[in-house]
């Protein structure tokens, strides 16, 4: 997508963020935690990292989003010691349901999501390589937000997300944070 389609899309989501919604108490909140990622193609087990989301409320059950975060995992391959870093940041909206105190939610986020891989070996010889790219993400998912306080709620949520590289890589993110609504 080039950029003029992206800027386009920003200042549609922008304008439609600036709408008045009536009869909501929060209109932003910021959230951030921990998630685990397993990638079919590029790690053993689960990547490690953090996440950090900004959102803005459209209306009562509606919110548009932006998520980052990274997720580093390092693994021995033989002679080799690989380390694989995940960046992404995604754009999209987040639609809750309400059902007593409990907030289950779904979200469909697109963005861009660098995929970096450093490959090292000291024995017989010291080598090294790197790759560093940067492709079309898309993520589809879901979760759970409970309350802890009057604006402090407790999220947990499993993402699949799909990174359009040379050769696709499905992912599963598991993530659990707190997120602050004002």
């Amino acid at each position: 997508m080039s950029r003029r389609r992206w800027w386009a899309l920003t200042l549609a989501f922008v304008a439609l963020a600036a709408s008045p919604a009536a009869g909501q108490g929060e209109r932003l909140e910021l959230g951030g935690g921990i998630a685990f990622l397993s990638s079919d193609r590029l790690t053993d087990g689960y990547a490690g990292g953090w996440f950090v989301d900004g959102g803005w409320r459209l209306a009562p059950s509606l919110t548009a989003v932006v998520v980052g975060g990274r997720h580093r995992v390092t693994q021995d391959v033989g002679f080799f010691d690989t380390e694989v870093t995940f960046d992404t940041v995604l754009v999209g909206a987040r639609y809750r349901f309400v059902v007593g105190s409990l907030r289950p939610f779904v979200q469909l986020l697109a963005g861009r999501g660098r995929v970096a891989v450093a490959a090292r070996a000291t024995s017989p010889i010291a080598t090294g390589g790197d790759d560093d790219a940067t492709h079309v993400t898309l993520q589809l998912g879901g979760g759970l937000e409970t309350p802890l306080s009057e604006s402090l709620r407790l999220r947990v949520g499993v993402n699949y997300r799909r990174v359009e590289a040379d050769t696709a890589l499905n992912q599963i993110v598991i993530s659990s944070g707190v997120t602050l609504g004002f």
